[in-house]
């Protein structure tokens, strides 16, 4: 697994089978200029990810339990 902050969206396509494949603009860590998962460094990425093989986002702020009635 590899983890970043989006930064924006450049665009997002559906594909035949359902999902979408998203290219954004990411910052991640533990990265390299050879796109390492396992780097040394901190960068902004182009990345493409597709829903439909498990790529997924998360919304930390959804997450918050604070923020649900009680």
């Amino acid at each position: 697994y590899h983890s970043g902050i989006v930064v924006r969206v450049d665009s997002a396509f559906p594909i035949t089978g359902g999902g979408k494949v998203i290219t954004c603009l990411t910052v991640e860590g533990n990265t390299n200029t050879d796109g390492s998962s396992n780097g040394y460094t901190t960068l902004q990425r182009s990345r493409q990810f597709n829903t439909f093989v498990g790529d997924i986002f998360v919304r930390w702020a959804n997450l918050d339990s604070r923020q649900q009635a009680a």
